[in-house]
């Protein structure tokens, strides 16, 4: 789940929010929840720092901004609601030479919640990252997947609007998974094995039934 240098899929998930906080009851209406949820491509792995859409299919796949959208939910219920002037002042104010997403949104979140993702799972020596920001941004977007997975009384209310059980996937489609992206599978019996057509550097999590890690961190 690394974090890619890109801006694009934040501005959207900015202006979702807004949308959203101007006008509520617009991502349903839109039916970007469903669509999240239904979405083969979100299901087979598609990231949503990759935001496109296709528009050959009659079935226009809007998933993508409902990925970006509950993202942007979690990132301002943990973050508050400030969050996002703060990644837009500090990506305009910024001197840093490497800037990108990543070390934005950690320069501005409050460091109560920073430490809250950076605790959510220790990565060891598994896992070679640019830098800790990356680290952590990899760490978020995790965190952000498993809360989809079993919200709890901390979670965004729209995430009552996704159904766990229509995030799994019951056929595992390794080499279509891009960076940032995931797949969550339900295994029959009951024993994983690793694809042998993997790209390398995806990481392997073991969740039990109620979605808790369970397992050690694997990197293919």
């Amino acid at each position: 789940m690394l974090m890619q240098n890109s801006t694009f899929w934040s501005n959207k998930k900015r202006s979702c929010y807004i949308e959203e906080n101007l006008y509520p009851g617009t991502k349903d209406l839109a039916g970007h929840y469903e669509e999240f949820a239904t979405s083969d491509r979100i299901r087979h792995g598609q990231s949503m720092y990759n935001f496109t859409t296709d528009t050959t299919n009659t079935n226009f796949d809007i998933g993508v901004y409902g990925s970006v959208y509950l993202f942007s939910e979690f990132l301002s219920s943990g973050a508050g609601d400030d969050v996002f002037s703060g990644i837009h002042s500090y990506w305009r104010t910024s001197y840093s030479p490497s800037l990108d997403e990543a070390e934005a949104i950690v320069n501005s979140v409050p460091s109560s919640f920073k430490n809250k993702v950076d605790n959510i799972v220790d990565y060891g020596n598994v896992i070679r990252f640019a830098d800790p920001d990356e680290e952590w941004m990899s760490k978020l977007t995790l965190d952000f997947y498993l809360s989809l997975l079993k919200p709890d009384g901390s979670s965004p209310e729209a995430f009552d609007k996704v159904r766990a059980q229509t995030l799994l996937y019951d056929e595992i489609n390794p080499a279509d998974i891009e960076g940032g992206g995931r797949v969550v599978a339900a295994l029959r019996d009951g024993e994983f094995k690793f694809p042998t057509d993997a790209d390398r550097g995806l990481v392997y999590v073991g969740l039990n039934r109620n979605f808790e890690i369970v397992t050690e961190i694997v990197v293919r």
